[in-house]
């Protein structure tokens, strides 16, 4: 009994030890701490001081997608070229008969719409090019490729439709015969008078099939190959709107925004920062296939097209009783213009900037509205 007891005694003991040694002081101990070592808390929101949308042109994507839009309520175009590369041929004998050769383009986005109509000028490419370098800018080389088309595909795309199948035997018959290993490929460039559509493969491959005819024995023959490298190249304008900043995914546009935190000391601790940005939904262009979201990112320089970008974070998409707005905490990104990185400001890019043709328009610094303009809601402590 004896034990018992002093093990009761003990635990009381221990016990009590754990509640007087609590993080959070009693408001006896609150009053024995000096004001100047008190730890200060403050909020505060910023507004966007400035903002730029600029050009950037995206390189070194692996999808296909080609064809042409226009945005009736604007009258801003998209215009979307494919280029794909395939290797192996010398494996078809010259001696052989090329029967025919289909390039086959597996269909996985569309914009804007799910059905529409499609001709593609397809051009043997003459130069030899890059899929990670190779932008829109390379195309105005007048020798990239002949200025009469080897073949033409007509489509009428439809909602159901899942693949492209684009006839080149014109085109394979003629590296066979010059025995041409890895040839340059071809560009699929859209008539833009009889093309109402974009569509193709993002993050695929496509394939070609071969069938020819041994000559010497006729037997009928398949060969497939594998695109060795493959991309698409964009260009388009975005409608002139004072009050609205435009981004664009696929060709790109992104926006740079300003904002000044120099009130806020370098000894600060930031424990939130709400990045948000209203949508203009009038004029912002997205569908089924987009992913509906911004990346904001700082800028570690400030020379245009502010290309050195760091800490991307994922701005999704919100919405209240009134409006659709973009916001996400980037208390992190703000903590290194507070410590050491140099403010240059903040850039805006489509989440599927490098597969989809997602235009995002978002009220900006010159918006009559004022709570519709870009802001940051900080939240930080200061060390005593």
């Amino acid at each position: 009994m004896k034990a018992v007891f002093l093990k009761l005694i003990t635990f009381i003991f221990v016990l009590s030890l754990i509640i007087s040694c609590s993080d959070d002081p009693t408001d006896l101990g609150i009053g024995l701490i000096p004001e100047q070592d008190k730890l200060r808390n403050y909020s505060l929101m910023i507004q966007v001081t400035s903002d730029t949308t600029f050009l950037y042109r995206i390189k070194g994507i692996t999808s296909t997608l080609t064809g042409f839009y226009r945005d009736v309520n604007s009258d801003s175009t998209l215009e979307s070229r494919a280029l794909i590369q395939f290797g192996g041929f010398t494996a078809i004998p010259k001696t052989t008969d090329t029967l025919s050769a289909v390039i086959k383009i597996p269909i996985n986005y569309k914009f804007k719409n799910s059905a529409g109509n499609l001709k593609l000028n397809v051009h043997k490419l003459l130069l030899s090019w890059d899929a990670k370098t190779f932008t829109w800018d390379n195309c105005k080389v007048d020798s990239l490729y002949g200025s009469t088309p080897d073949t033409i595909f007509i489509k009428d795309i439809n909602a159901a439709d899942s693949i492209l199948t684009i006839d080149v035997t014109p085109i394979v018959r003629g590296w066979v015969n010059d025995q041409i290993d890895l040839p340059n490929g071809i560009i699929l460039i859209p008539d833009i008078l009889e093309s109402d559509i974009i569509t193709g493969t993002r993050n695929s491959l496509d394939t070609m099939v071969v069938t020819y005819r041994d000559t010497a024995n006729k037997t009928l023959k398949t060969l497939s190959f594998v695109a060795t490298q493959q991309t698409f190249v964009a260009n388009g304008a975005n409608p002139q709107i004072d009050t609205v900043s435009f981004i664009l995914a696929g060709v790109g546009y992104r926006t740079l925004m300003r904002f000044d935190i120099s009130s806020i000391p370098r000894r600060a601790s930031i424990t939130q920062a709400i990045f948000e940005v209203t949508s203009d939904e009038t004029s912002s262009l997205r569908n089924s296939y987009s992913h509906d979201s911004l990346i904001v990112s700082i800028a570690r320089n400030d020379t245009f097209p502010y290309a050195s970008i760091a800490l991307g974070t994922i701005c999704p998409k919100s919405s209240d009783s009134s409006r659709i707005f973009y916001s996400t905490d980037i208390k992190t990104l703000i903590q290194q213009w507070v410590v050491h990185e140099p403010n240059y400001g903040l850039i805006l890019s489509a989440y599927g900037e490098l597969t989809s043709f997602d235009r995002f328009a978002i009220c900006n610094a010159s918006s009559q509205d004022l709570s519709l303009r870009p802001k940051l809601k900080i939240k930080y402590t200061v060390l005593p």
